[in-house]
């Protein structure tokens, strides 16, 4: 079992954070203050290979409590592009 844990990171690399790619998914349907129960198939999870450091087994469905707490949208702009990147907030 996890601990309870504030993340801060930026979608698209959730996994530099620990964030297991079904929750990364579903966190960004998520409004400011929504809690939610999610289960991640092993495919959106650790897979066939499990995480042997959390006691994870190959294939596992995994359950999670989040809560969005906040999220900041930053805009980059050049004169080529405009790109926008969501930071997430989030217990997990």
């Amino acid at each position: 079992m996890f601990e309870d844990r504030d993340v801060t990171f930026t979608m698209g690399c959730g996994s530099e954070a620990g964030i297991v790619p079904g929750v990364e998914t579903a966190l960004k349907k998520f409004c400011r203050g929504e809690k939610s129960r999610l289960k991640v198939s092993a495919n959106y999870g650790y897979g066939s290979e499990g995480c042997p450091a959390y006691d994870i087994s190959p294939g596992a469905e995994l359950t999670y409590e989040v809560e969005m707490r906040q999220f900041v949208r930053v805009i980059l702009s050049s004169l080529t592009f405009l790109n926008v990147i969501e930071t997430g907030f989030a217990t997990v």
